[in-house]
């Protein structure tokens, strides 16, 4: 998904000069890519957290506006402050229809497991997906159903199929989720063995 963002070129300058920014309401950011020279950008900071927050993961694809220009980028990293999570800096890459971008993609685990209805406990392992894809191809999240896994069941990077043009960084044997056992489900498994034995037994 494609969102805009304008841009106005920021003038180089020390620690004070990043502060004036900020305390405009700005966040300093920088273009970068293969075979060009850095270019080093300011963006609205509101701006800039309207269009995050319409996603599941700041890992977008944007047309930057500014100077006459239009970039389209990829919103490799961000900077953010510790403590009260303000943005203070965005590393754009710019980009081009057929340039193969590496990222993570949040895991959406979707359906409800048998062995949790049993009484077993689903555990995500992986929460972002490392991927690989072209610009048009790059998904907002990546969705995995768990309905068949029973307690004891694990559901690996090979039992799953990507969506086309995806391909995954993982090794096929890395375990994205697990269905574990819990008290409640040993006590259900060892009530229902007993219940056949009686019956076998009554036979």
């Amino acid at each position: 998904m494609a969102t805009e963002l304008s841009f106005i070129l920021k003038d180089q300058g020390g620690k004070s000069n990043l502060t004036e920014i900020r305390n405009a309401g700005n966040v300093p950011a920088v273009i970068y890519g293969k075979g060009q020279d850095n270019v080093f950008i300011v963006i609205n900071e509101k701006e800039f957290n309207n269009l995050i927050k319409q996603h599941l993961c700041a890992n977008i694809i944007v047309t930057l506006k500014g100077e006459g220009k239009e970039i389209k980028v990829f919103i490799q990293d961000l900077q953010v402050h510790p403590i009260t999570k303000a943005i203070l800096h965005v590393d754009f890459l710019a980009i081009n229809d057929k340039q193969i971008i590496k990222t993570k993609v949040p895991v959406v685990f979707t359906g409800e497991a048998v062995g949790v209805k049993a009484g077993g406990l689903l555990q995500r392992l992986v929460y972002k997906l490392p991927i690989t894809c072209l610009p048009k191809d790059l998904p907002t999240k990546i969705e995995i159903d768990v309905t068949d896994l029973n307690v004891g069941d694990v559901r690996k990077v090979r039992q799953i199929t990507l969506p086309e043009g995806i391909k995954t960084r993982f090794n096929d044997d890395v375990v994205l989720a697990l269905v574990a056992k819990t008290r409640a489900a040993t006590s259900a498994a060892a009530t229902s063995g007993e219940g056949e034995a009686a019956a076998e037994g009554e036979g």
